[in-house]
């Protein structure tokens, strides 16, 4: 089995970009495509997770892009967004959520968030949300 590269693979244009030594991103933005690397995606034989990188605030746009780039299909169903890095989310996030949600729903799957912030989780269930996605702890 191929061992993970070092690094992010941009959503858009699938250029790897460099890791800092703490595993981020060394540049907010890919810079051949201009995407924002908003989060790290692995994907396996069932389900795919995204984990968001900590202090990115994405724009519904950058998640759809990601959202449409995603295997996902009857064999991936799963998709699990990890938001430990995120301890605020705007409307823009909360929105591409749902548009995740939707991709997922329509071949069968569901969405898991996992490891949310207490403001987070907080926020999702004021604008009940909590209630269209699987909430667990871990990954």
């Amino acid at each position: 089995m191929e061992a993970e590269k070092p690094g992010f693979k941009c959503p858009k244009c699938e250029r790897w970009i460099v890791a800092t030594g703490v595993g981020l991103p060394s540049h907010p933005n890919c810079p051949d495509c201009g995407a924002l690397l908003w989060c790290r995606v692995r994907v396996d034989s069932e389900s795919i997770l995204l984990q968001v990188v900590p202090g990115t605030k994405p724009e519904i746009s950058d998640m759809a892009a990601v959202a449409h780039s995603l295997p996902i299909s009857h064999h991936v169903r799963g998709l699990v967004v990890n938001l430990c890095g995120s301890e605020t989310v705007n409307s823009s996030f909360l929105a591409g959520l749902l548009v995740l949600n939707r991709l997922v729903k329509a071949v069968g799957g569901r969405l898991v968030l996992c490891e949310l912030h207490p403001h987070v989780l907080s926020v999702l269930q004021r604008l009940n949300l909590h209630t269209l996605m699987t909430i667990r702890d871990s990954a």
